[in-house]
């Protein structure tokens, strides 16, 4: 059986056509030269574009249309990880630490009253809870 052969350019032309985040992440895992093509993953919902992922050694992020990252996760040495994620004006709504090899944080800033602040430790399989008021100085008195 004989193999078509198909000019690069129309490949790459019919790739740029494809408005589902699924099909492109599939599509990366097909060969090298399309993995290196979608270094940023376009995210669909109803084949309206939303925002896009991007991926480097160290750092995941999505990304929204107008610019405004709205999770990211960071990659340290020995397997740290932050992950957070981002209210639709940038503030940051989430956060969770992960420290090798047993801790985990997770602060929670969702509320406009106070923080939630969770530890989990699995080495002695604990977990803490607490809560710190957020304080907001309406009338500040330093000019």
């Amino acid at each position: 059986m004989s193999q078509i052969h198909i000019p690069e350019e129309l490949i790459y032309k019919i790739l740029d056509s494809i408005r589902n985040t699924e099909t492109i992440l599939n599509c990366r895992l097909v060969c090298k030269n399309w993995y290196n093509y979608f270094s940023d993953v376009n995210l669909y919902q109803d084949y309206k574009l939303l925002g896009y992922y991007t991926f480097s050694d160290d750092k995941f992020q999505l990304i929204a249309t107008t610019g405004i990252t709205l999770k990211e996760i960071v990659f340290y040495k020995y397997g740290k990880t932050i992950y957070k994620e981002y209210k639709n004006d940038g503030y940051v709504k989430k956060t969770i630490k992960i420290e090798p090899p047993f801790k985990t944080m997770v602060h929670d800033y969702s509320s406009d009253e106070f923080v939630e602040n969770i530890n989990y430790n699995f080495d002695n399989n604990s977990n803490s809870k607490s809560y710190t008021p957020i304080i907001t100085n309406i009338h500040c008195i330093i000019m």
